[in-house]
């Protein structure tokens, strides 16, 4: 924690036209500055955190922007889950662990063991019992390890939990970074516009809700760019067969909603601003 202030403010006082390469932060590759910058935005109040964002921005070297910005999509995919006797979820800052309500075994004879480490040294949680002894957790980290011991004897119904990996708000922070870089026309010529548009199709195709509308909002940035290039149209199919399944559903019922929900408003500009791109 301590670390990460003194970044923040060794970044919000680094003078604008200082480069900022790997060497100088002590950093191992480019790409870790958007899990730095994913860092402060937990610690830091948004104007602040936008702040040092747009110092970064303008001190990265290119290979950092194009590693930021392609990170900065991969914050924007939400990681699945996992159960086995380890666990690894790619990105994980730390996994949360719930348990069945129903797990019970022999207590004292028979016994969960979870770690953050495969010797079972390190973060380590035991579990043997009632099911009011099965507490859900959290371990850091993006691996977890997980034995059970059995006297083999008696028996009770067992047990049973679900790995999520967490990334306190992650979405938010790639979406953030890419926005502020595709806003400023000097960072914008140094992007990998076609892998961000690639990776931005995707995650709207898989996101919902507002996550899937913000991804649809960087598609209309990256549809606005300069770069005659850099967008392939054709990878729009899916979210084009959404955007048809909406258009069918309203005029099979057209008095059923009298404005368009934000999803349909955003996908038929999406799709206004393709087709004159196309054209």
């Amino acid at each position: 924690m301590y670390a990460r202030h003194v970044l923040a403010s060794l970044l919000a006082d680094w003078p604008a036209e200082t480069a900022l390469s790997e060497e100088a932060l002590e950093l191992s590759g480019a790409s870790h500055m958007a899990y730095i910058l994913d860092m402060l935005m937990q610690l830091e109040e948004k104007p602040f955190w936008e702040k040092i964002l747009q110092r970064v921005l303008k001190g990265c070297s290119q290979s950092m922007l194009c590693s930021l910005s392609l990170t900065a999509c991969q914050f924007m995919e939400e990681p699945g889950t996992a159960v086995q006797d380890k666990v690894h979820i790619p990105g994980a800052i730390y996994l949360s662990v719930k348990f069945d309500p129903r797990c019970y075994t022999e207590e004292g004879c028979d016994e969960l063991i979870i770690s953050s480490s495969s010797d079972f040294l390190q973060d380590v949680h035991n579990f043997s019992g009632s099911p009011q002894k099965w507490s859900d957790l959290e371990i850091p980290g993006d691996t977890l390890y997980y034995r059970f011991m059995s006297d083999m004897s008696n028996t009770e119904w067992g047990y049973k939990f679900t790995v999520t990996g967490g990334h306190r708000g992650r979405f938010q922070t790639g979406f953030e970074i890419l926005k502020q870089m595709l806003a400023d026309d000097q960072v914008l010529s140094h992007l990998p516009l076609a892998d961000i548009w690639e990776w931005q199709v995707g995650v709207a195709c898989r996101q919902t809700g507002s996550q899937r509308l913000k991804a649809i909002h960087l598609l209309l940035r990256l549809l606005q760019c300069q770069s005659q290039t850099a967008c392939e149209l054709t990878l729009l199919r899916p979210l084009w067969q959404l955007f048809m399944s909406m258009e069918n559903s309203l005029s099979q019922d057209p008095t059923s909603i009298t404005v368009l929900l934000p999803l349909h408003r955003a996908l038929t500009e999406l799709f206004f601003i393709a087709e004159a791109r196309a054209i």
